[in-house]
């Protein structure tokens, strides 16, 4: 799929750099100018990099909510938005868990296999979580006769500072699994993985932190800029959301509907 959309942009004149890190958008008096890009990579952690100024008359940024004010000056945003923005960064609003990615022989799943199951109360975490097996629904991710399974235990971000918590809640949580789905006992490997800050999933969903209670995607105050990120406004969730606050900012720099999308629910 980025694959398809980076053709798509090279067709139609555009310029795709990766592995270059936004320092900041460029703002002055209000009017966005462009943004600042650093120069080169870095050879220790500490270096100030050099700056490259890139011009530009809109900015699409789709960095999460937790981040943006790293590249984006509040002093250019309202104090209403600005503080908006920060109630949805603290850490009890985050939507973090403890996941396993599971290789196995023989499928795993409790019903059916192309399921998207999910529990309230785990019997030994007593967590909830989901799970699923990716491999039914895209076979190519897995070798001929082999299955991988995802799945994941929800958790209060707070549990991410302390480390013996974790530990030990993994353990337990790999346990709890083979009793759920007892196909994991036989497991080629196992690979844990932890989704809080560099990968946190979205701002939980709940009464007052969805639709209008988030941040709109358009700056209020600094026209051309827009933040379509899945933790800001849109509806769906996850890629889904980012892709129709993406395509939302588009139609607005265009100043029309893309015919293909016209009547799609977008916030």
């Amino acid at each position: 799929m980025f694959t398809m959309l980076e053709e798509s942009i090279k067709e139609n004149g555009g310029e795709v750099v990766l592995g270059s890190k936004v320092h900041k958008v460029v703002i002055d008096d209000f009017k966005l100018k462009g943004v600042e890009v650093a120069k080169g990579k870095k050879i220790m952690p500490t270096q100030v990099m050099e700056k490259e100024f890139i011009e530009a008359s809109n900015v699409i940024s789709t960095v999460p909510i937790w981040n943006v004010l790293d590249i984006v000056n509040e002093r250019h945003l309202p104090a209403w938005y600005v503080d908006n923005i920060k109630m949805l960064t603290r850490d009890e609003h985050r939507v973090t868990w403890l996941g396993m990615y599971i290789a196995s022989d023989k499928p795993i799943y409790a019903i059916q296999p192309r399921e998207l199951c999910a529990w309230e109360k785990a019997p030994k975490t007593g967590l909830a979580g989901w799970g699923f097996m990716d491999s039914s629904l895209q076979p190519d991710v897995a070798p001929q006769d082999k299955h991988l399974f995802v799945c994941g235990a929800c958790m209060d971000a707070k549990h991410m500072q302390d480390k013996d918590w974790v530990d030990r809640t993994y353990d337990l949580f790999e346990s709890e699994l083979e009793e759920m789905f007892p196909q994991t006992k036989h497991a080629i490997w196992k690979l844990r993985h932890v989704s809080y800050d560099s990968m946190t999933f979205q701002v939980t969903q709940k009464p007052g932190m969805v639709g209008m209670f988030r941040p709109h995607y358009i700056a209020p105050t600094v026209p051309g800029l827009f933040f379509a990120s899945d933790t800001f406004r849109s509806r769906g969730i996850g890629m889904d959301r980012s892709a129709r606050a993406g395509l939302t900012a588009a139609e607005l720099i265009l100043g029309e509907r893309l015919p293909e999308m016209k009547g799609t629910w977008r916030y």
